[in-house]
């Protein structure tokens, strides 16, 4: 009876109801490629701290007491970046994982194609805002082939043709993933992403 009386006080002195506690809400967040700031709401029973914050990200406040928030903060970027902060608490350690994507490419890069009569016409954009046109009629490359520079803003598609140096303006009447359709020398065309 005594060594039983005695594994139960041990097993009872081993628990400390008076543990370091930390949680994070949430555990993840992201911020846009244009930068931002995300906020993360801190529960604890003691002070904490935060760690692991890289040169691109801005952390604040980087310490509190129990109950409180931080936020953490990017600059704009081109490329995707990520990291892991951690909360300390005492012993308590929770880890939040901050990440940034690199911004969406252009909606117009890829291939597209119009089908009329007996041809049909590609037209490429690459995201160095460089493309190439294709024309096949009656069964031939037409001779109109040609490679240009490009820039689209404001639903206006404006083409520098690199064989003559002319310049050309198209209207994007709407665009989706799947589909392109221009008002191109008064002549509504759908496209197709191919």
């Amino acid at each position: 009876m005594l060594a039983m009386t005695a594994v139960m006080s041990a097993g009872f002195t081993s628990c400390n109801w008076d543990d370091d506690e930390v949680i994070a809400n949430p555990t993840s967040v992201s911020i846009d490629a244009a930068g931002g700031t995300q906020t993360i709401q801190v529960t604890s029973n003691t002070n904490w701290s935060v760690s692991g914050n890289p040169g691109w990200l801005t952390v604040a406040p980087t310490q509190g007491s129990k109950n409180g928030t931080f936020s953490v903060t990017a600059n704009s970027t081109s490329e995707s970046r990520s990291c892991v902060l951690y909360i300390q608490a005492g012993d308590a350690l929770t880890p939040i994982s901050v990440n940034q994507y690199k911004p969406i490419i252009d909606p117009l890069v890829g291939t597209w194609k119009h089908t009329y009569g007996e041809g049909y016409e590609l037209i490429t954009f690459y995201d160095n805002n460089r493309g190439v046109y294709s024309l096949y009629d009656l069964g031939e490359w037409d001779a109109n082939n040609d490679s240009f520079t490009y820039t689209y803003s404001n639903n206006i598609i404006t083409l520098r043709w690199d064989k003559d140096h002319d310049v050309e303006t198209m209207r994007v009447e709407s665009l989706t993933s799947t589909q392109l359709v221009l008002d191109w020398d008064d002549e509504v065309c759908t496209f197709y992403r191919q």
